[in-house]
């Protein structure tokens, strides 16, 4: 599974269309924080708190959220993003960070050893991924997201959060933005994360708080004492 030409065209045109209205991800601030908050929020229900640990970050955008995780004592970070003008943007506000313009499905994110000849193996304490999946793709996007939460999973030690707009009544749609069926996309993690611990919050999103929204967490750890 792979990002379509026609996929990859979507998205360009979808977040250009931010950028080029000065709107970088999308997201107005408080959205924006929100969504940062929320996501981070996966560590109430672990014991490995946000300092000192490594992050991977799919569909970065502008590299925002990068600052948020620093600030927080986050010390290692890589961010991934299909949209190569969101990438540019966020090293030009973040030349300190670590950001690569990729399609996640195709990435392999383990480092090179020459001297051994092979790559090693590379997890992070948590994998991030926010807003990645929220256009109306070409392909099926439960296919994307299915294919994003398995590989998602195996590099996680300690665990996943990621969120999506979500439809409300069964005949709910809009046109350029994707609204996931919950129940569907539980489904989709109990098939491709089976041992993880589901837990999930839901907020409202959008100007006019017009959306909703869930933020999803896969876990390996137990609770938090």
């Amino acid at each position: 599974m792979r990002y379509s030409d026609k996929d990859r065209e979507i998205n360009d045109q979808f977040y250009g269309y931010f950028l080029r209205h000065n709107l970088d991800d999308g997201w107005g601030d408080r959205d924006k924080y929100g969504n940062f908050k929320l996501l981070t929020d996966i560590t109430r229900y672990t014991n490995k708190p946000l300092k000192g640990s490594s992050v991977l970050d799919i569909g970065c955008g502008t590299g925002d959220f990068y600052d948020y995780l620093k600030q927080r004592g986050v010390i290692d970070y890589l961010g991934i993003d299909i949209y190569h003008m969101s990438v540019e943007y966020a090293q030009m506000k973040y030349p300190e960070g670590r950001f690569v313009t990729s399609d996640f499905l195709t990435f392999d994110p383990r480092p090179f050893r020459p001297e051994a000849d092979q790559p090693l193996a590379e997890t992070y304490d948590y994998v991030f991924c926010s807003g990645a999946l929220a256009a109306v793709l070409a392909t099926d996007n439960y296919q994307m997201m299915e294919a994003f939460i398995a590989k998602m999973w195996p590099l996680a030690k300690v665990g996943v959060a990621f969120n999506f707009l979500t439809r409300e009544t069964p005949a709910e749609h809009d046109r350029e933005l994707f609204l996931y069926d919950l129940e569907r996309v539980l489904e989709l993690c109990k098939e491709q994360a089976p041992k993880a611990r589901l837990e999930k919050t839901q907020n409202r999103a959008g100007d006019d708080l017009d959306f909703l929204q869930t933020h999803m967490y896969l876990l390996r750890s137990a609770p938090s004492a």
